[in-house]
């Protein structure tokens, strides 16, 4: 129920003070608000865990943005990229993240891949690669101590596609897996609803 978990996150936030929270998860105070950066735009959580933005919000965002303010440790950001399943207390979301996440986009690149390639530049920045390496690498700022890396090979001489999403280790204390999970679910909904808008047919498959 995202209503009723939405509602207990906002009764801690208001437990919390802000300015130090914002200092901790490196975003900015506006207006007695905490600002977030999330795929370039900004989001705004007030002292009562409402959260106001020129985007469209939604649940998914909601509740992975409130996660992001209780539970960010302020771990810098390296370049020790893990699988989900690799990150501390994973196992038990794991299979779920493959299926509704990884194997969710996969699909989507393999249908509207010249699509999805333009969308991934809309949001994040080429990611450069060892040779050999994926047909495609971008590097996304989810959050600004929640980077997301996706890697995509396309389909050859038989070969299938292949897709993985990637986190820095230092996620595992910057959000928990349940905020991870439900955030990255969320930006792939949101590329469900680019793609009927703006594909040919406004169809996904």
């Amino acid at each position: 129920d995202q209503a009723a978990a939405i509602g207990a996150l906002k009764e801690k936030i208001c437990a919390i003070n802000l300015r130090d929270a914002a200092v901790r998860i490196q975003a900015a105070i506006r207006d007695d608000m905490v600002a977030i950066p999330c795929l370039g735009k900004d989001f705004l959580i007030d002292d009562r865990g409402n959260l106001r933005s020129d985007c469209h919000v939604i649940n998914w965002v909601h509740f992975s943005l409130l996660h992001y303010v209780l539970s960010c440790k302020g771990r810098p950001v390296g370049q020790d990229w893990q699988r989900f399943g690799e990150l501390h207390d994973a196992a038990k979301w794991s299979g779920y993240f493959s299926h509704r996440c990884e194997t969710a986009l996969q699909q989507l690149m393999d249908a509207h891949f010249p699509l999805m390639a333009e969308i991934l530049g809309v949001f994040g920045k080429p990611h450069e690669a060892a040779p050999g390496a994926p047909d495609i690498s971008f590097l996304l700022p989810l959050l600004p101590r929640v980077p997301l890396l996706i890697n995509y090979w396309q389909e050859e001489d038989g070969f299938d596609s292949q897709l993985n999403i990637l986190f820095d280790r230092s996620a595992e204390d910057n959000m928990n897996v349940h905020g991870l999970t439900v955030m990255t679910r969320g930006i792939i909904e949101m590329f469900r609803r680019f793609i009927v808008r703006h594909s040919r047919d406004g169809k996904l498959f």
